[in-house]
């Protein structure tokens, strides 16, 4: 009997204990964080559909606004509701473009959260036949120089090619040679999808009015007694960047590819002569051995001819 009466006076007590908390002590026991909404904001402009978020001014009806992103704390909950989201962007030419677009939240229950994202497009888009081609080119160029086929000796710290006429006569001959002109397109690229084919046609339009060229030429030379000497044609090329700018009706400007060309801008044919080591003491410029017998300045009959005479002349070949 002991045992049943102590376990009563023991469920007496535990009773006496739960009716001594009070009612605010128990709802604090549990309470919970209110619902919260965020927003992700990114805008696009049209005229070049590139992201322009980071140069962009984003505002909202509802909540605090911290870059791009808005936060919605509720009061406990938050309802289902539209909040209008508002980017400003001002476009290179100086364009302010302004839009807003409408965010649709769910409702939140406390201690919940939603993430919602929004896109907003800003700007106009130009039809493609109405955007402005224009280009920019730079470029570098450089001279080679291609020597005819006689010139095979190099002397140490010269940059010709050299022939070698070891005898007291004038020689004459005839170097054989082309202008090399034109256009050359060796590398093209165009990333931009809707505007890769106008470009196509313009750089086969290049091609068809800027083709390379061969003018064959021949130069008469006459070769001094005891010289080296050489005949060159001197080919400037320039390697040109263009890069392509497509300009919408606003203004705005991008970059849609770029094409590189070389242009065979000059071909221009020179010739030198170096007194022979072994004879240096006798070598005159324009002279042979005897000035009075000099056919090729007209001084009578000479003795250029027939020594040698016409094998100075050769050709001159382009290296691939």
């Amino acid at each position: 009997m002991k045992k049943v009466f102590s376990s009563i006076f023991a469920c007496i007590a535990m009773v006496g204990l739960l009716s001594s908390c009070v009612e605010e002590q128990i709802e604090t026991a549990f309470e919970v964080d209110a619902a919260e909404a965020y927003i992700t904001a990114k805008v696009i402009d049209l005229a070049t559909e590139t992201d322009v978020t980071s140069q962009s001014t984003i505002t909202s009806s509802v909540g605090s606004v911290s870059g791009n992103r808005i936060m919605i704390v509720g009061n406990n909950t938050i309802s289902a509701t539209t909040v209008a989201v508002t980017a400003s962007y001002t476009s290179p030419n100086g364009t302010v473009y302004t839009k807003t677009e409408p965010v649709g939240i769910n409702e939140i229950r406390a201690g919940g959260k939603g993430y919602y994202t929004v896109t907003i497009n800003v700007g106009e888009i130009t039809p493609i036949e109405d955007y402005t081609i224009d280009f920019e080119e730079t470029k570098d160029s450089q001279v080679s120089k291609y020597f005819f086929d006689k010139a095979v000796f190099t002397i140490d710290g010269n940059e010709y090619h050299w022939a070698h006429n070891e005898s007291q006569y004038l020689l004459r001959g005839t170097v054989e040679y082309k202008i090399k002109s034109g256009c050359e397109v060796f590398a093209s690229d165009y990333p931009v999808e809707i505007f890769k084919e106008k470009l196509e046609n313009i750089e086969a339009s290049f091609e068809e009015n800027n083709p390379v060229k061969y003018e064959a030429k021949e130069v008469k030379i006459i070769v001094s007694a005891w010289c080296y000497y050489t005949a060159w044609v001197a080919l400037t090329t320039d390697e040109v960047v263009r890069t392509y700018y497509a300009i919408d009706n606003m203004g705005n400007k991008q970059v849609i590819g770029t094409m590189e060309y070389w242009d065979y801008s000059e071909c221009m044919f020179g010739q030198a002569e170096l007194p022979s080591p072994n004879h240096a003491e006798h070598y005159i410029a324009g002279h042979g051995y005897d000035d009075t017998h000099d056919t090729a300045h007209g001084h009578g009959h000479g003795h250029s001819s027939g020594h040698g005479a016409d094998n100075a002349g050769g050709g001159i070949v382009y290296a691939d």
